[in-house]
């Protein structure tokens, strides 16, 4: 009888010891995932505009490239933490203007160079990226990547850029409550899982709701 109380308490103090370290794992892992990413000093500046090359219909037409290093660096900090297969954009970028929108819209009433031009303009070749968070976006359907990722900033010149885009279109005779200055957010796609997302995502003003962790600058704290 003896016996028997004391394989049952060895069992029930296993199950404790057992149920404690998952909590314990769970919450460093969590803690983890929640600490800030973090990008060099040097790469909040130094972006440029640039015509994107064309990864399908609905990808960028103008972007804001980041330094080489920056999309590198932030993709292997988050397959170091997550552990999961991703697939990196044809080109990495913040997106200025969509093609779907300018073919829509814009074409042919104002050329790409002009809002490159535009770009330039208003700001965005000297802007001061603020580093805000990595998001994530969960895939609702089959047919989505189980996760896409994104980085975050803080770049007012973008909504600037997309009011003069606005502006030039209303002036020169274009539907200009057709387009949206408010559409995009200031956020660099930087990779998805299930082989990517099979039309390019689009980070809309809902993204930073999607913030899975601060991204900060490293020595900045």
């Amino acid at each position: 009888m003896a016996t028997s109380r004391s394989i049952v308490t060895k069992t029930l103090l296993g199950l404790f010891v057992l149920g404690l370290l998952s909590v314990l794992f769970m919450r460093t892992l969590r803690d983890t995932n929640a600490a800030p990413y973090l990008m060099r000093p040097e790469h909040v500046t130094g972006w440029q505009v640039t015509l994107a090359p064309a990864p399908g219909p609905d990808g960028p037409l103008l972007l804001l490239a980041p330094p080489h290093e920056l999309p590198l660096e932030l993709f292997q900090q988050v397959f170091d933490r997550t552990m999961e297969s991703m697939s990196a954009p044809p080109v990495y970028g913040v997106t200025l203007l969509l093609r779907g929108e300018y073919q829509r819209i814009l074409a042919p009433r104002v050329t790409p160079d002009e809002l490159e031009a535009l770009a330039h303009e208003a700001g965005l070749a000297d802007a001061v990226v603020e580093p805000r968070c990595l998001a994530v976006r969960a895939g609702l359907t089959a047919a989505e990547p189980r996760s896409t990722y994104f980085v975050v900033f803080g770049l007012p010149a973008l909504r600037t850029f997309r009011e003069r885009v606005a502006q030039l279109l209303a002036e020169r005779g274009g539907d200009a409550a057709a387009f949206d200055p408010a559409a995009l957010a200031p956020a660099l796609y930087l990779g998805a899982t299930d082989g990517g997302p099979r039309a390019w995502p689009v980070a809309d003003g809902t993204v930073e709701e999607r913030c899975a962790a601060p991204l900060e600058v490293s020595g900045s704290s």
